[in-house]
């Protein structure tokens, strides 16, 4: 059902940290928002093509760099 149909703002929350994700979804729940949660970043990707009639007003995603060169340490 579409976020504009409910009346309710839907935020998916993306977040591979199980703990992290929930604490979140539960702080939005309680402020009458409407959440999705998913542990991966492909796992939203399919759930937003899924089923295009649902629509998300925000994604709440945790970025990181996916590899960092170590830096030479000189002593």
């Amino acid at each position: 059902m579409n976020s504009v149909i409910t009346g309710k703002t839907r935020i998916m929350v993306v977040d591979d940290d199980k703990e992290i994700r929930e604490v979140i979804s539960v702080l939005l729940t309680n402020e009458n928002f409407d959440v999705i949660e998913t542990g991966a970043g492909e796992d939203a990707m399919k759930l937003m093509t899924a089923n295009i009639s649902i629509s998300y007003d925000i994604m709440i995603a945790r970025l990181e760099k996916p590899f960092q060169v170590p830096q030479p340490s000189y002593f």
